[in-house]
């Protein structure tokens, strides 16, 4: 990874320590399971974290706004932990 991936990944992580205790633990099994591992998911990540807690409970949930197709998997993906 370049080092504007890995400044994207930090940020990305830190963006993740939410409000609840659910989506906290969400992203801890997330992180502690590899996390993003391309561009391509620190960028889908990053749009769902731009979310507020409720929204993004939702999307994860499958409701709620409309994502790009990289964010609608990573938020399966998140489901399935």
């Amino acid at each position: 990874m370049t080092p504007a991936t890995d400044a994207a990944l930090r940020r990305a992580r830190w963006k993740s320590r939410r409000g609840t205790l659910e989506l906290d633990l969400m992203f801890a099994k997330f992180w502690r399971g590899g996390g993003c591992r391309s561009e391509e998911e620190i960028r889908a990540l990053t749009e769902l974290l731009a979310l507020d807690d409720e929204e993004l409970r939702c999307a994860v949930d499958g409701f709620g706004r409309e994502l790009s197709p990289g964010a609608r998997r990573l938020a399966a993906s998140l489901r399935a932990l």
